[in-house]
């Protein structure tokens, strides 16, 4: 397993493959060397695994990429890895759709500008695409730029050429750039939230990194990685280091709106909850992840899927083992799997770049 990790030069695909076999047939106790790692090599699902072979196939080409995918799925980790696998120099800046302001600073703040350039601009300065030369530039939460905003970025896109505030002397970009964004932008731009001249530019290099439910077996072995992190990341160096039977199974079949970073910080919680246990248990965790999994009746529906997609993918699918380990009739098991098999159908749909159907 080391010898993996160690493996520089070859593709990550390859990499995360080998430790995919290796996890599979490894005992939790054997996963904490991996754990302490960047939870990247430790892919389980086939969701992640496409992920990552898209990122590899992707990661030396000259080319733009988006990553899209509900909050917290780790778009940000994702980027930050094909800029290291990309063989770039330079540095990794990103900056967020939110953080570019809703004035004339906007274009100060992407291309710089040049000295008397405005009232106070004693000294010329570069913007981010300057900060990030060499390497590559990640503009997060695009879905949140205004179209205004977007329009600035239209020759950076098409002619890798910009110009600074003040100045008509144009500036090559000397970076790459990514985008991370909610949705695929196909359907952004159907809902109004991108321009379609800049769909148009941002081609067709594009990753979708699916939410948590969707590669539930990778649940305990985050929480383990997130768990490892515990000591140093809330200077409470003395907690526990595992979790117990119950716990697991908890971790596993809660929701987690707020994906891999919603499981983060309620590992984080119940390390402290469980300060001065040896492990920690199903009710250190806070929100759904504590007490029994149990089939309610008169649950909402989103809730009744959530349990019955856990029960379904601890027991491969099989109908009439996951009716009898939730105690309900196998029928509403049956009718809620088709419901759940109609919407990963809609998911693979947007993946090819159609547009997702209304739920």
């Amino acid at each position: 397993m080391a010898r993996a990790l160690q493996r520089g030069n070859e593709s990550l695909f390859s990499v995360v493959s080998d430790l995919q076999r290796v996890l599979r047939h490894s005992r939790m106790s054997q996963l904490e060397g991996v754990a302490d790692r960047d939870p990247a090599y430790v892919v389980l699902s086939a969701a992640m695994l496409e992920a990552v072979r898209l990122l590899d196939l992707y990661a030396r080409a000259d080319t733009t990429v988006v990553f899209w995918g509900e909050t917290g799925t780790g778009k940000t980790h994702l980027a930050r890895l094909l800029h290291e696998r990309s063989g770039r120099p330079g540095p990794f800046r990103e900056m967020a759709g939110g953080e570019l302001l809703d004035s004339g600073m906007a274009p100060d703040q992407l291309f710089g500008h040049v000295r008397g350039a405005f009232t106070g601009a004693q000294t010329s300065r570069g913007g981010i695409i300057a900060e990030a030369a060499g390497g590559t530039l990640l503009f997060d939460d695009f879905q949140l730029l205004r179209a205004w905003q977007q329009y600035l970025l239209l020759r950076v896109l098409d002619e890798q050429l910009y110009q600074r505030v003040g100045s008509d002397r144009d500036a090559p970009v000397g970076c790459r750039l990514v985008f991370g964004m909610c949705e695929h932008p196909d359907d952004l731009v159907a809902q109004g939230k991108m321009l379609k001249d800049v769909r148009y530019r941002l081609e067709y290099c594009i990753v979708r990194v699916s939410p948590l439910e969707e590669r539930r077996e990778e649940i305990v072995l985050l929480a383990q990685h997130f768990l490892a992190r515990c000591p140093a990341e809330t200077r409470v160096p003395h907690g526990p280091r595992r979790f117990t039977k119950e716990a697991i199974t908890a971790l596993e079949a809660a929701s987690y709106p707020g994906n891999v970073r919603d499981l983060k910080g309620r590992v984080k919680a119940a390390y402290l909850h469980a300060q001065g246990e040896e492990a920690i248990g199903a009710h250190h965790l806070p929100g759904d992840a504590r007490g029994s999994v149990c089939f309610d009746p008169q649950a909402e529906h989103g809730e009744k899927l959530r349990v019955v997609a856990w029960a379904l993918w601890r027991t491969n699918d099989c109908v009439n083992t996951a009716a009898a380990l939730l105690g309900v009739h196998r029928n509403t098991v049956s009718a809620l799997r088709a419901e759940l098999r109609r919407k990963e159908r809609r998911h693979a749909r947007g993946e090819d770049g159609f547009a997702v159907d209304a739920p």
